[in-house]
């Protein structure tokens, strides 16, 4: 199903459909984005905008298939009066050679992954809850408001290197370099070192959270004013 002219559909919106759903332009879900839509099992790709006021995309596996993800080209969000959310029960993508806004509360149930063209930016613009982990491979996040993950952020950026320059040790600082047993464990199976060209930019009082592990290598993490990072002590987490 292909929404290609884009438009407003006046009711709240279930689709089934095991295939693909594709946005490529702006679709509203009532007359001032307060409806719903939910994609009940097939991927998403959202090349135009969704604005809803709770968007819903699960993940089903029917019939033995690949787990549901959603792909994200281009904007979304959702309403504020009444508040507005919206979920992502498979893995996300963030994507593309245009920049993009997440004006929404996302709750993402498993990976949010950004890997915009470089250059490309992505407004984090209301809190971005992820259960699992949070990875930016490229393009520049102009964060916005809160990132909280259930395990690992991961920021790598154009000045990667995993050699210690110190020792000529080789993979001293690789995401996946094997570690004492009794240390944290890195927890993104997917993880790939193969793009590494992202940066962010937190506005003032924004707080990344990792729940498990930090990983920032070769990236450029800069503030407009004092933001936090909050990660586990050293007690708990030697991943960094």
């Amino acid at each position: 199903i292909s929404f290609n002219n884009g438009g407003t559909i006046y009711n709240d919106t279930i689709l089934n459909t095991p295939g693909i759903v594709t946005f490529n332009q702006t679709v509203n879900f009532g007359q001032d984005g307060d409806k719903t839509f939910e994609h009940k099992s097939g991927d998403t790709i959202i090349t135009g905008t969704v604005n809803a006021a709770i968007v819903c995309f699960e993940d089903l596996q029917l019939n033995g298939n690949v787990a549901a993800k959603t792909e994200l080209y281009g904007s979304l969000t959702t309403s504020t009066s009444p508040a507005g959310s919206a979920t992502f029960t498979g893995n996300v993508f963030v994507l593309g050679d245009t920049d993009a806004e997440l004006d929404a509360p996302v709750n993402a149930q498993t990976n949010f992954i950004i890997q915009k063209d470089s250059g490309k930016a992505v407004s984090i613009k209301q809190n971005l809850d992820v259960t699992e982990n949070f990875a930016l491979y490229s393009g520049d996040v102009k964060l916005k408001a809160n990132i909280t993950t259930g395990k690992d952020v991961i920021l790598l950026g154009s000045n990667y290197a995993t050699s210690d320059p110190s020792t000529g040790y080789t993979n001293t600082y690789a995401y996946n370099t094997p570690r004492p047993t009794d240390w944290s464990q890195p927890s993104f199976a997917g993880f790939s070192d193969s793009i590494k060209a992202g940066s962010l930019e937190a506005d003032a009082g924004t707080i990344i959270h990792a729940g498990k592990n930090f990983y920032a290598n070769g990236t450029s993490l800069t503030g407009t004013a004092e933001w936090f990072i909050d990660i586990l002590s050293n007690a708990d987490s030697h991943l960094c």
